[in-house]
Parts: structure tokens; sequence; C-alpha cells
């Protein structure tokens, strides 16, 4: 988020459809139908992205083991034969590579191989660029599914703050963000998105008034909080996860419409070859 690469484009415009003469110094051009040239770049990036293995091959720097790992048994949670998942054969993955997990490391990454390859996958990106997409979908379809609280919380704000959310009433509940006016600075929580219900309630109600007091578009607004919000809402380093929810995450993983990075750029695979191994271990020159 907020990261961009650095990239030249090349466009081909009928010369009628521009105005070079709206700028004195031409620091600026006016493109007729811009939206129509907006969503041809878009799709092609789209594309192009969609339509290419975008994991990472990683090479390493290893030094020999010269003393017995006691504690390997505590890094390495090794799943039993029994319970050792090939994905690809209960169901095809369509984006990832078919892989067989192994199990989990450090509680932190899933272990699993390719017929060519180690992989490495963090469980925390993983479910946060789910959590991600869900809820960016469910915002665009309109279909936001919303989680009355059990218990209503009394939020005090600033006046800034209230001012704010009395402005902004359906913006707020457009985001699944439910509140009652109770008096002076004080409003009833009521319901919040439920892809947050992991998270204080209350904090998604104070990074929301902060995002629409910046006058953003809905749509940044989203996007600031979502992202925020989907890293928060997700299983962090340190969890155990079992087999059953790394096959679970990763079936999720692949029906995303981006499954290689998180919301922040971060990577959620990364592959290792089997021919950098050999190569690690002297097998190969």
């Amino acid at each position: 988020m907020n990261r961009h690469p650095v990239f030249v484009l090349h466009l081909t415009l009928h010369p009628e459809r521009i105005d070079v003469n709206i700028h004195p110094t031409k620091h600026s051009i006016k493109i007729e139908q811009v939206q129509e040239v907006f969503r041809s770049l878009s799709t092609a990036v789209r594309n192009t992205l969609r339509n290419n293995n975008l994991i990472p091959s990683s090479d390493f720097h290893v030094s020999p083991i010269q003393q017995t790992l006691s504690s390997a048994s505590a890094l390495f949670q090794r799943q039993t034969l029994q319970e050792t998942l090939v994905v690809s054969e209960k169901q095809p993955l369509q984006k990832l590579p078919a892989m067989t997990l192994l199990g989990q490391i450090a509680k932190t990454f899933f272990l699993a191989e390719t017929a060519t390859s180690l992989v490495l996958i963090d469980q925390h990106v993983v479910e946060e660029r789910i959590n991600y997409e869900k809820f960016m979908r469910e915002c665009h379809q309109g279909t936001i599914r919303v989680q009355e609280l059990l218990q209503p919380e009394l939020v005090s704000l600033s006046p800034s703050q209230t001012l704010v959310a009395q402005n902004n009433t359906e913006k707020l509940q457009s985001l699944g963000i439910h509140l009652e006016y109770f008096g002076g600075n004080t409003f009833r929580l009521v319901a919040v998105p439920e892809i947050f219900g992991k998270v204080q309630t209350t904090h998604v109600l104070y990074d929301i008034l902060e995002s629409l007091d910046t006058k953003n578009t809905l749509y940044d607004v989203m996007e600031n909080i979502l992202t925020t919000r989907s890293c928060r809402a997700s299983i962090k380093a340190g969890d155990r996860v079992t087999t059953a929810e790394m096959e679970a995450l990763l079936y999720q993983l692949d029906a995303c419409d981006m499954p290689y990075t998180c919301p922040h750029g971060r990577p959620v695979l990364i592959e290792i070859s089997f021919e950098e191994l050999e190569k690690k271990f002297k097998r190969k020159g």
C-alpha cells in the first residue's frame, strides 16, 4: 500500500483527442475519454499480474551446521505421515502451484514442496491477503456482513470526532459501522463489519473516523482501514496452525484475485528450487 513500482508508459492516442495547450510549459495535457484510457491501462496491468507466476525465488547464504540441533523438534512441527496433506490431490489449485504441505516452522511459516522446489509460506500474510480481498469484495458489492454486538459499547469521542460521525452516518453504515447517538460526545456502537471480529471494535471506529476526517474518498477510506484491519485481524507469528487450517487457508488464498502479496506488498510465498539446494549442499557446481 502506498508503494508503487517505477515504470514508463508508451501510449498511442488519436491526436485529435489530446489537448496540449492547457498548461503554458506543457507540464500537463488533457486527454479526452480519460476514463477509457485508465480502464485500458488498469486491465492490461491486472491481466499481466494475473497471468504470471509472481512467487519470488530465493537465493540464500548457508553455513554448515557443526553441532546437533537439540531444539529441532520444537522448531519444526512435523506432521505425521497420515496427516501430511497433498493439497493438489483433494482439489486442484488454480493459481498456486500444486504442493504437498509438510508442516509449520517456528509457528510462523508453512513448509511445502512442489515438484521442483521448497516453498515457504508466511502464515500471517496468507490470511491478511484473504481478509483484504474478502472485505474489498463486500464493499464493492454492497454486501458487507455486519456483526451486531451482544452488548453495545458506549464510545466517547472528541468534539471533532463527534462532528465527523454525525456528518458521515451513511458512509459509516456503508462500511458496516452502526452508531446510535447517546448524548454529548457519546455514541452507542451496535454493529461492526464481521471480518473485524477478532480486533477491538472501538479501534475500528477510531481509525475510520480519522480517515474520514482527512477528506479522503470513500474508496480511499475503505482501503486504508481495510489494509490496517486485515493485518490486525489475521493470525500472527507464534500462533499454532493445524494441518486442516493450513489447507483451508491455502485454498482461500488460491481463490484470491492476487494471491502472491499482502496489501503492503510483502510476498506471501518464497520458492527455493531443488537445484539451488543441491548447489548449497555442493551436489552440483
